[in-house]
């Protein structure tokens, strides 16, 4: 059946039952939301449709990628939540942080079998972690593979305090969100890059500048993976009002570090940026020519499902791109305590079964009230008929009636043995035709009997003249289905009219 001509024949009908696929249906629409020291951002991808709601911030709720005000934070996540409708509906997010408290760093381990990749990475994560790894998240993913020294493989890992990721999910599980993944700003950019931008090479390393509220963010994409990241936050200058000058300042200064790391590494100058502001995108483009000439910058690029979008958004846009890939295809990283695959499936079990529960309960409850109304419908019928028989049963009809009844089923037994009894006849209608066709017209022909178990006939019959008797004798007797024809002037009778009545028998050769 066709849901959607049935949803424009039964208009009612196809709302109430898109709703009920929609409730049944195995997978669920997962949003990306950034989180700044300015404002909350969600974006989710509906078949083709972008669904994006912002909450701003008050200033101190989170300061230097940390949650300082709980409250404030929770009563903001809520509001979002409200926005976007049934407050019911399952919400699950992939959310990108701030990156203030998040640390990355690229190693390599050496060529093994896939099996022991996992066990390698997590002890070099334990070796190399820029905090105590015993108050740490931590996770990885594979970003290339070399074949020198006799083969390599480069992994990217990723560090962030436990304390400061468990009050985010806290406060997004208080207000009816289902935390699947934990990243960051420039993961999620990276994606977005990737999969949805024209114009970025990454043929070769790409370095990638992104400025916000928070502070610039450097990172470079290598083999269309996140390899390196590099953030200056504002805060660390607080207590100042940044002009333009300082910003001058300051960017010269980190552009510097980014580019001593980039020549050292691939030895190599930068000869591409790009660049990703939320705002004053000209000045800022004029201050790094002045200051590096040598550099091209370009903007990125978005396919046109995306080109209207806010460069604001971009963070969270990135995280809702990841939403959208099956979650057993999902390998990236994620700074929680349980993995992201394994956080949905829990959900989607616990949601489930909910669902289900609801179901059979409510079935059960229709089916036993629809035996109750059948049960108490047949109850009524079955009263008012014994009342009808009570009172029929009580006239005095019912003796004409019950005689009836007996006449009745008299005649149908008498109607069963004529049909038995017409079974066993023989076929004589043929002779009806025979005698008619002889008697001609000056025969008229009063009544025929049968005997089928002699084989004889009795006809009576009215005749014009003695003659016409005569003719009508000699015609049976010259057919071959009849013998023994019988007549005799002495059994007639003379009519009024001249016609005489007379009787004739004759054997028949059934």
């Amino acid at each position: 059946m066709d849901l959607n001509l049935f949803s424009k024949k039964y208009p009612v009908l196809g709302k109430y039952w898109q709703k009920i696929i929609k409730l049944l249906k195995s997978e669920n629409i997962i949003g990306g939301i950034s989180i700044s020291s300015t404002a909350i951002r969600f974006i989710r991808l509906n078949e083709g449709v972008i669904e994006k709601i912002g909450v701003v911030l008050e200033p101190g709720v989170i300061v230097a990628g940390r949650l300082k005000n709980r409250d404030i934070f929770l009563k903001s996540l809520l509001a979002l939540r409200n926005k976007l409708g049934n407050p019911k509906e399952d919400i699950h997010v992939i959310v990108s942080l701030s990156p203030d408290n998040v640390y990355t760093q690229s190693f390599n381990i050496p060529a093994i079998e896939e099996r022991l990749v996992n066990e390698a990475a997590k002890l070099n994560l334990q070796l190399i972690s820029p905090i105590d790894i015993k108050t740490a998240y931590t996770d990885w993913e594979k970003i290339g593979e070399t074949q020198e020294e006799g083969g390599k493989i480069e992994l990217l890992g990723a560090f962030a305090n436990k304390v400061m990721v468990d009050e985010f999910t806290s406060v997004f599980k208080e207000a009816g969100f289902g935390v699947v993944a934990i990243e960051f700003s420039s993961l999620s950019l990276a994606r977005l890059i990737k999969d949805e931008s024209f114009n970025a090479s990454l043929e070769k390393p790409q370095v990638v500048l992104s400025i916000s509220s928070d502070g610039p963010e450097f990172f470079v994409l290598k083999n269309n993976k996140l390899y390196f990241n590099y953030f200056f936050p504002w805060t660390s200058v607080e207590g100042r009002q940044i002009s333009l000058s300082d910003f001058d300042t300051i960017l010269t200064q980190e552009m510097k570090k980014v580019l001593n790391f980039y020549s050292s590494h691939w030895n190599a100058q930068l000869s591409d940026l790009v660049l990703i502001t939320h705002g004053l995108y000209s000045e800022i483009e004029a201050i790094i020519k002045k200051n590096f000439p040598a550099i091209n910058i370009k903007p990125i690029i978005l396919n046109d499902k995306f080109s209207g979008l806010n460069p604001s958004w971009y963070t969270a846009l990135g995280s809702a791109i990841r939403g959208t890939i099956s979650r057993s295809d999902d390998i990236f990283i994620s700074l929680m305590d349980v993995g992201t695959e394994q956080s949905f499936f829990e959900s989607r079990v616990s949601y489930f079964v909910k669902i289900w529960r609801t179901i059979v309960l409510s079935t059960l409850g229709v089916v036993v009230f629809l035996f109750f109304l059948e049960d108490m419908f047949f109850m009524q019928i079955s009263n008012s008929l014994q009342a009808q028989i009570s009172t029929i049963v009580s006239r005095p009809e019912s003796q004409e009636i019950t005689s009836l009844e007996n006449k009745a089923r008299e005649f149908n037994s008498l109607i069963s043995k004529a049909l038995i009894a017409k079974q066993g006849s023989r076929k004589v209608s043929r002779f009806f035709d025979i005698f008619k066709q002889l008697a001609g017209t000056d025969i008229e022909i009063q009544k025929i009997v049968f005997d089928t178990d002699r084989a004889t006939v009795l006809i009576t019959a009215i005749a014009k003249s003695n003659q016409a008797v005569i003719n009508f004798k000699n015609n049976l007797s010259s057919r071959s289905e009849f013998r023994n024809v019988e007549f005799s002037f002495t059994s007639t009778t003379n009519n009024p009219d001249g016609t005489i009545n007379f009787p004739m028998t004759l054997g028949v050769n059934i």
